[in-house]
């Protein structure tokens, strides 16, 4: 064990299965963070098309502890958990038990039960950390473990990251006596702070805004003046291809726009299992022709000095996107829906165009305008790209939390005079 870095030690544990938009906060972090002041690793299993993710990492000087056998057990399958459980056990404990860790960070997506003896077992370790930080997956089971945390190691510091909650919540006695104990709760929009305290009947203690920081630094500004007639305005849509993300409405409101007279394209981005009935939908409204699925795209952002607008027609609910502040921070204008924490960002005509949600008239209706009218177009463009710039920049995002993480330890003087 390394006693002489008197740095802290940040370790982010990220059991999943592909790049989203917690991966991206995970990188901007890592870039941000001041490296005097803190040491980062990574721990995570290995998953499709992560080379580029790791590289960024790395390049941050991020120490990299990838864990081959999780996976199997973050699946869920019975078949085939039962033998590698052991191994993810014991790759897990020999890769981070030796560390001094002053926080740790875990993000399970679609997270199983077992998955969480990793953070319980932790509590028994030399070493343990002073902060450990739950980006939020299940959250009955992330409460629970939570209140087993609490018990065995009283000293922790315990911290929620809350994005997009569930449509329905319907919090239950160890959810509400996670949210009152916590000594941070942290929220990526006011909607999402909004929404839990409704279900929990009380204001979160220690509750705060942590906006989804955004490349902004690295992504250019393009003005987009393109006039009808000469090519076709492309759309794009990204993100996981499930049914509370309205693909198929950007379907159908771009057959309405071609109905209309205007040549437009729809570019979409991601996979999931909505795509076998997108792609028949396609043939169904018969556009072929002027839709592109491009698949898993590692930097979305890539494709954005060929687009015009960036659809987000989310039908139930959403957090704050990262995908759609990386398109306004290019000057994509975005049309998106009224729910969620997208009205935070967009104001209607300003910063983009608000929308109902599953109304594909209305979404044709605000791309025909956008095209028509240049001027508009432009001042949106600016507006949201500025905006995004001045609120969402992963440098002021990350010193936030930076600040964060020194009020907790100063708040704590017997953990805040421990060293890695």
């Amino acid at each position: 064990m390394d006693n002489t870095d008197t740095r802290v030690h940040v370790c982010f544990v990220n059991v999943t299965k592909g790049i989203g938009g917690v991966e991206r906060v995970i990188e901007r972090h890592s870039e941000n963070l001041n490296p005097s002041r803190y040491r980062i690793s990574y721990a995570y299993t290995p998953f499709p098309n992560d080379a580029a993710h790791i590289a960024r990492l790395r390049a941050a000087g991020v120490g990299i502890v990838p864990m081959d056998n999780v996976l199997p057990l973050w699946a869920g399958d019975p078949g085939r958990a039962a033998g590698p459980a052991k191994k993810s056990i014991t790759r897990f404990w020999k890769t981070l038990v030796p560390v001094r860790v002053d926080e740790l960070v875990y993000h399970f997506r679609n997270v199983r039960r077992l998955t969480r003896v990793f953070e319980t077992a932790l509590a028994h370790i030399d070493g343990t950390p002073k902060i450990f930080q739950q980006f939020a997956g299940d959250y009955f089971w992330m409460a629970a473990a939570f209140h087993v945390l609490r018990r065995l190691y009283p000293e922790a510091i315990l911290k929620l990251h809350l994005g997009n909650p569930p449509v329905f919540l319907n919090p239950t006695f160890i959810e509400r006596r996670a949210f009152r104990e916590a000594d941070s709760v942290t929220f990526v929009s006011r909607h999402t702070k909004t929404a839990w305290e409704k279900a929990l009947g009380f204001t979160v203690p220690h509750g705060r805004l942590i906006r989804t920081p955004v490349t902004t630094d690295v992504i250019p500004f393009i003005e987009r003046a393109k006039t009808p007639g000469k090519e076709p305005f492309i759309l794009l849509s990204v993100g996981r291809l499930s049914p509370i993300k309205g693909i198929d409405i950007a379907l159908q409101a771009l057959r309405q726009i071609r109905d209309s007279g205007f040549d437009a394209a729809l570019w979409i981005v991601g996979t999931g299992p909505e795509e076998s009935r997108l792609r028949q939908l396609t043939q169904e409204l018969g556009l072929t022709d002027h839709v592109k699925f491009h698949g898993f795209v590692n930097d979305p952002s890539s494709l954005f000095a060929e687009v015009d607008f960036l659809l987000q027609p989310s039908t139930l609910t959403e957090g704050v996107p990262n995908s759609m502040l990386e398109a306004m921070a290019s000057g994509m204008p975005v049309i998106a829906s009224r729910v969620g924490g997208i009205p935070e960002v967009i104001t209607d005509k300003e910063t983009g165009i608000l929308v109902d949600p599953s109304d594909p008239r209305q979404i044709a209706d605000a791309v025909v305008t956008l095209i028509r009218d240049i001027e508009l177009r432009k001042r949106i463009s600016r507006t949201a790209s500025e905006y995004v710039r001045k609120y969402y920049s992963a440098k002021a995002v990350t010193a936030s939390l930076a600040r964060l993480y020194e009020s907790l330890l100063a708040d704590n003087p017997a953990l805040a005079t421990q060293t890695c």
